[in-house]
């Protein structure tokens, strides 16, 4: 009797093979409920462009100039939806979709690990473990709720790989799965062009997804074309707008490769992390665990790179006489991971540029022990090993409040004027939609222009912008000295009329941050002439 009551409160084969997949969605739900409990992030590239770049492009803004410094010319398609669902909901229910939504690397991730860890029933639960030490990753940990983008635009690029893992085992629909791939791919980078190297190594693995040379050359030219064609499909219609605009359809960047009046005269890309040589690009493998300066912005340590580029280099030595089906997979993706950094170190060297590969390093790591010591011991120790070293850093979080951005705009702010002009180095590009979408804003200096680099296209723009209007200006800064602003503002003519300046206080201002202010400026001669003197005393 006790044995058939046994028997019968055992769940039925195919509820067991489902209950990894509750397990994910209920992670998904709890890392979700996490994000909200954290807090609201206020991190500088949504303060500086994530939330202008979506309302300028929603709203048509043609009348604004550089409001969000360089980054202002980014597409800004990742970040539309989520403002646009910030801006209708409650900012507590905007975040749990966020998060759950990033939470879908979840089940990629799982997915991926079934096809490289041993077959069996016996391995579903260790795909697991090693798809939630994944989520536990330095940078999906410090995004999770964030509008960072890159635990999102991972899910494309995990999908991309989901798909050149099926064409490794499916060889006869190899050319058609790996156009599917490359058209995600494509299209996953057209909204972030810095998963290009991500692209790069999932080029690669599509040569495991034919038998012959005359396969392998079929196979590759679908993905690139496939590529090309989502590239298009997600950014196309950017290129095209920033070529009309100024000549070259990456605008600042790249300038120099096309015939434009808009090159600036100084390096516009971000110069922080390059690597320099191949001993700086060997010990940049190492930098998440002991140097964390020389590829990231933040303080954190992550063994899973550093343990993934080790068992990529062992696994030539060690797959031979691994006879799984599962071989083909694990070569197909270490190959991939191993051009992505390649190609990472050789354009960016910035960490969070390939953090994707986070999601996937406990599995990887975990399959290539797996398939030379038989259990399950060890992959799940290289789980627990990961968690316990793993220490993410954090971003700038507030308070939620009844709106996602809530503003106390100053009396200053209902005078007459009609343009207002954002100059320093400060992320306030945010409170441009607070103050109003009937007014124009110019900003005279930031990452992109700006004393001491010499005045070039943008500054005329500005200048010329400027002396269109007639009527009086204010000045929008986040400086705590304002004084710093003096030689950018009289490069135009402006200056700072004493005694006007106002705070503009909001739910997004971090403790630790200079509330931003808002003055009256007045004119002292037009902007152009005051411009031709600064370039005439620029060496």
């Amino acid at each position: 009797m006790t044995a058939t009551v046994a028997r019968n409160t055992r769940l039925p084969p195919n509820w067991r093979s489902a209950m990894p997949l509750v397990a994910l969605v209920g992670c998904m739900l709890a890392f979700a409920a996490y994000a909200v409990l954290r807090g609201q992030v206020s991190s500088w590239d949504l303060r500086n462009y994530h939330w202008y770049d979506a309302w300028a492009w929603w709203t048509q803004r043609d009348g604004d100039f550089a409001v969000a410094q360089v980054q202002t010319w980014f597409n800004p398609l990742l970040h539309v939806p989520f403002w646009l669902l910030a801006t209708h909901a409650p900012p507590r229910l905007a975040v749990f979709v966020l998060a759950l939504v990033q939470g879908t690397n979840l089940l990629l991730a799982y997915a991926i690990a079934r096809r490289v860890l041993p077959e069996g029933a016996r391995w579903q639960w260790p795909a697991v473990a090693t798809a939630v030490t994944g989520a536990l990753g330095s940078t999906h940990v410090l995004e999770l709720g964030a509008t960072m983008g890159d635990n999102l635009v991972s899910i494309g690029m995990l999908g991309t790989l989901c798909l050149l893992l099926r064409a490794t085992r499916q060889r006869t629909r190899g050319v058609l799965l790996c156009a599917a791939a490359g058209l995600l791919a494509g299209a996953t980078m057209g909204l972030k062009l810095t998963c290009a190297p991500l692209v790069a190594g999932c080029a690669a693995a599509t040569l495991f997804a034919a038998d012959d040379a005359r396969g392998r050359v079929k196979v590759v030219l679908a993905f690139a074309a496939a590529s090309m064609a989502g590239l298009l499909l997600t950014s196309g219609w950017w290129f095209l707008h920033l070529w009309r605009e100024f000549g070259n359809p990456l605008h600042p960047y790249f300038a120099g490769h096309f015939a434009t009046e808009w090159q600036p005269p100084f390096p516009s890309g971000d110069a922080r992390f390059i690597v320099h040589g191949p001993l700086d690009a060997v010990s940049r493998l190492l930098a998440p665990v002991y140097d964390w300066r020389s590829t990231g912005e933040f303080r954190f340590r992550d063994l899973r790179l550093p343990l993934l580029a080790l068992a990529t280099a062992c696994w030539p030595w060690l797959r031979r006489g691994v006879q799984s089906p599962a071989r083909t997979a694990l070569d197909a993706l270490l190959l991939a991971f191993a051009v992505s950094w390649i190609a990472w170190v050789a354009m960016f060297g910035y960490y969070r540029y390939i953090a994707a590969w986070e999601w996937l390093a406990p599995a990887c790591v975990a399959a290539v022990v797996a398939h030379r010591m038989p259990g399950r011991v060890a992959a799940l120790a290289i789980c627990v090993l990961l968690v316990v070293t793993t220490n993410p850093s954090e971003l700038p979080r507030v308070h939620f409040q009844s709106q996602f951005l809530t503003t106390e705009l100053p009396p200053i702010a209902r005078r007459g004027s009609e343009t207002i002009v954002l100059a320093g180095d400060a992320p306030i590009g945010y409170l441009a939609t607070a103050l109003g979408a009937q007014r124009r804003y110019l900003r005279v200096s930031g990452n992109f222009s700006g004393p001491p680099e010499a005045p070039w296209r943008a500054d005329r723009e500005l200048a010329a912008r400027l002396d269109a209007e007639t009527g009086p200006l204010l000045l929008l800064h986040g400086e705590a000295d304002a004084t710093a602003l003096e030689p950018a503002l009289a490069r135009f003519g402006l200056a700072l009329a004493d005694g006007t300046c106002e705070p503009v206080r909001s739910s997004w201002t971090p403790d630790d941050d200079s509330v931003p202010m808002l003055c009256a400026l007045q004119r002292n001669g037009d902007a152009e002439s005051a411009l031709a003197r600064a370039s005439a005393a620029t060496p």
